[in-house]
């Protein structure tokens, strides 16, 4: 049966019980909690692949897993160490760096290495209760430092011969000129020009390279290139530099040669010989040899002067070439010279061009009775600063860099549009203009449609236009050249062959020309008086010509006693400094 009263006290001591009790359950299930989120915060930090480590009053005070495993100690162990017992100088340095300058809160990261491993750590000093202690964070960076050395080697070494490309090469030269003692172009006013050492650049172009990766495969190519690599490397000095600067070109760099020119020349030169000389050996490339020569450009210059030294060096080699490969030359001004002087003429040309600032001049041709029955139409230049410019120095330009398409074609459109004047005029409609043709033109797979529609835009009398071309035409595919000279001759266009005899051709060759007419080259006139083999030569090209159903022209006629002869020898047609020379078109309509 239930108590129906207590007493006060014992009520008391109840209520206090119980408040205990409740306290006691209250800050345990609190004290759980806490240990539990310790113990997860232990177990991510243990799991973490970054090394932890908190220090207090210059020793450890506790470690992560990860940074256990990496100094292969148990904790316990590395609990207690100095920072200097476990870290290096750099970073036991910027501890106290920090300590030093107050600065908690700020982090600090570098790379340090541990037992050669690549570290990055991340440092500070963290207030906790104005308790200062110092948290770093260590990341294993071998992975990152492979990828970026691979990077820097795929972006500065060849990926065949492994040698440096051109971005080391520039760096290199970089260097050499901020090694410079006054750290700017060389000049008079140099302090240091008399100590400073000349330092050169050869640049290597094998010779017919291409020949090879043709007949034998681009795989048997780069065996060459790798072995001729590594034949180079072993002829360098210490301190010398070698790349590959592109396909077929190598490139050393000698540093620091000698104060005295002379003395650097002889240096390079023989080295240079004796580059030459070792890739003149022949390569084995399995089951046969390879024989390759080279071309060699040589620049010498002093550190501050590494700006334009490898398109100087560029220009020799080019030099080297002209001069018929397999040989070395040293950069000369006086080639820069040239070059800025031909870039200079295809540039005005160009503009010339375009302004329609060119001019035809004719000279004329005679029959036997010195009648003028045809002329040779001769593009001239009057420049605007330089004056007369003579066709032998733009019109090999113009063959080189492509512009003699369009200026052919101009030449082509006036002649025909004067050919068309002249067609309305008694004393004029009987003419014919000859116009010297570029082979690079017949190759053009534009110039039928070219030819197609000038005729059309200008009304020319076709038969009156004249093509002469020359004997390097059978230099080429002979065959495809003639198949599109048929094509013009369908047009109603005739054919001439121009400077005949000095050239390739063949009797075999010249049978499948649709020719109209020879010209005989004039050096076989100059010496008809003394000479009797050009007098031979010339009855046989003529009776040759002859026999072919073709006509003769002989031009370079300059004497009477010429002219006698060749009016003898059967020639039709003559042109040459006696009757007249080239004339501008006013000039010409006088004595028309």
């Amino acid at each position: 049966m239930k108590k129906l009263s207590e007493t006060s006290e014992s009520l008391r001591e109840k209520i206090i019980g119980l408040g205990e009790h409740s306290i006691r359950k209250h800050y345990y299930t609190s004290l759980q909690e806490q240990f539990d989120e310790l113990e997860r915060f232990r177990a991510l930090l243990d799991q973490s692949k970054e090394m932890i480590f908190l220090g207090l009053d210059g020793c450890l005070m506790d470690v992560n897993q990860t940074a256990s495993s990496f100094y292969k100690l148990p904790k316990e162990k590395m609990l207690g160490s100095t920072y200097e017992s476990v870290f290096p100088a750099c970073i036991t340095n910027k501890i106290a760096y920090l300590f030093e300058e107050a600065k908690y809160h700020d982090a600090l990261t570098l790379e340090t290495q541990i037992k050669k491993t690549p570290i990055e750590f991340t440092l500070q000093i963290i207030l906790f209760r104005h308790v200062p202690y110092v948290v770093l964070f260590g990341t294993d960076i071998t992975k990152r430092k492979e990828a970026e050395e691979e990077i820097h080697r795929l972006g500065n070494y060849d990926p065949l011969t492994h040698l440096p490309n051109k971005n080391m090469l520039n760096e290199r030269l970089f260097g050499l000129k901020q090694s410079c003692s006054k750290g700017q172009n060389c000049g008079a006013s140099c302090q240091y020009l008399e100590g400073c050492k000349y330092s050169a650049l050869l640049l290597i172009d094998l010779d017919h390279f291409k020949e090879l990766n043709d007949t034998e495969g681009h795989n048997q190519g780069d065996v060459f290139l790798k072995e001729l690599a590594r034949r180079l490397g072993d002829l360098l000095s210490r301190g010398d530099f070698l790349c590959r600067f592109g396909g077929d070109e190598f490139i050393v760099l000698m540093e620091s040669l000698h104060v005295e020119l002379s003395q650097t020349i002889s240096i390079v030169e023989s080295f240079a010989y004796t580059l030459k000389t070792s890739i003149n050996q022949p390569i084995s490339l399995g089951h046969t040899t390879h024989l390759c020569s080279s071309s060699i450009g040589v620049v010498i210059f002093r550190k501050g002067q590494t700006g334009d030294v490898i398109k100087q060096a560029e220009i020799a080699m080019y030099e080297a070439k002209n001069s018929g490969r397999n040989t070395i030359r040293f950069y000369d001004p006086k080639m820069q010279e040239a070059i800025k002087h031909k870039v200079s003429i295809e540039t005005s040309l160009r503009r010339a061009l375009k302004k329609n600032a060119l001019e035809l001049y004719y000279q004329p041709k005679v029959d036997a009775t010195q009648k003028i029955i045809a002329l040779e139409a001769l593009i001239r230049w009057h420049h605007l600063e330089q004056g007369f410019i003579p066709p032998s120095e733009f019109i090999p330009l113009a063959e080189e860099n492509g512009l003699i398409i369009p200026l052919g074609a101009w030449v082509i459109k006036t002649a025909c549009l004067q050919l068309a004047r002249w067609s309305l005029d008694e004393k004029t409609s009987s003419l014919t203009i000859a116009v010297n043709l570029s082979i690079k033109q017949l190759q053009s797979e534009a110039f039928i449609a070219t030819i197609e529609r000038i005729l059309e835009a200008t009304k020319c009398p076709k038969e009156k236009l004249i093509f002469e071309i020359t004997e390097t035409l059978f230099m080429g595919d002979v065959d495809a050249m003639v198949s599109k000279m048929h094509q013009i001759k369908s047009m109603g266009i005739r054919f001439s062959i121009d400077d005949f005899g000095t050239g390739y051709s063949s009797l075999s060759a010249i049978k499948k020309i649709p020719l109209d007419e020879l010209k005989i080259d004039q050096s076989f006139t100059q010496d008809i008086k003394h000479h009797t083999d050009e007098a031979v030569i010339i009855h046989t090209i003529v009776g040759m010509a002859k026999n072919l159903g073709l006509r003769v022209v002989a031009e370079g006629v300059e004497t009477k006693e010429q002219f006698t002869f060749l009016k003898r020898a059967g020639c039709h047609v003559f042109q040459g400094y006696l009757f007249s020379k080239p004339l501008p078109l006013e000039a010409l309509e006088k004595i028309l």
